[in-house]
């Protein structure tokens, strides 16, 4: 255990919601499904702009949202992009001070496989870097294969809450080969907060403990994510957030897809 990134103040859990901003020193979420109608997130422009304008007052100043690209959600370029217009404009319209842009969360499937072999274009990240997600319940076959041909492109994988991933079972011997092969971390805060339960908030702080974690998300779809966010914040995962090396507002300061009206 590293303690300094635990020290015993920070370990009591507080009472009622935070007042204050949870998200001041992370600054910049990278992974949210806030795009209305589009996947298992947001399911009206009203719910995005609430949650938006919640974000908001937690401290987040940029937020890049991450419509899910799966067999399940066939989404691409242009429907996202129009999504992001429609929502641009009503956070014009309300005033709200917040920079809004969009990337992807890739399914690693053929299909994916497919548009990075064809060089179709990919909605990322700045600077190529890239969401990426696994199946809950096996590694893809062609995982490796895949993060290889990622990297090649000049892209670079950022794997979406791999503490969720139960097949690996808290080893760190997988996730260390993830990490040779050239792919990143990001951890939800749903996850520190045990919103999945104990055994995938025992895998995150274990993979935070060992710096093995790159980014942090919301990974936020619904009130009730953040409703649970505020509930389950307790003084330790408030520490982690405002001393953790997270890499998110360091990495992404140039603009990407984003709308100007």
């Amino acid at each position: 255990m590293l303690d300094f990134l635990f020290p015993k103040k920070h370990q009591q859990k507080s009472s009622g919601f935070r007042t204050y901003p949870l998200f001041e020193a992370i600054e910049v979420d990278i992974h949210s499904h806030l795009i209305p109608q589009i996947d298992d997130g947001s399911k009206s422009l009203s719910t995005s702009m609430e949650l938006i304008k919640q974000l908001r007052e937690l401290g987040i100043r940029k937020l890049i949202t991450t419509p899910h690209i799966s067999e399940l959600y066939p989404n691409d370029g242009d429907s996202i992009l129009d999504g992001l217009i429609q929502l641009t404009r009503q956070i014009k319209i309300e005033g709200v001070d917040i920079e809004l842009s969009v990337a992807a969360e890739y399914m690693i499937n053929d299909i994916f496989e497919a548009a990075i072999q064809n060089d179709i274009p990919l909605l990322t990240l700045p600077n190529k870097h890239i969401l990426i997600e696994m199946p809950h319940l096996s590694e893809p076959v062609n995982l490796f294969k895949v993060l290889t041909m990622l990297k090649a492109k000049g892209y670079t994988p950022v794997l979406a809450h791999p503490e969720r991933y139960r097949f690996y079972d808290k080893n760190l011997v997988h996730f260390e080969k993830l990490k040779r092969y050239g792919c990143l971390f990001q951890v939800n805060v749903l996850s520190l907060v045990s919103y999945y339960g104990s055994s995938v908030a025992d895998c995150a702080w274990t993979l935070l403990n060992n710096k093995l974690i790159d980014f942090v998300g919301t990974d936020l779809h619904h009130q009730r994510h953040l409703e649970a966010i505020k509930e389950g914040m307790n003084d330790r995962c408030q520490h982690i957030l405002d001393t953790y090396p997270f890499k998110n507002k360091h990495l992404f300061k140039t603009p990407i897809v984003s709308c100007e009206l």
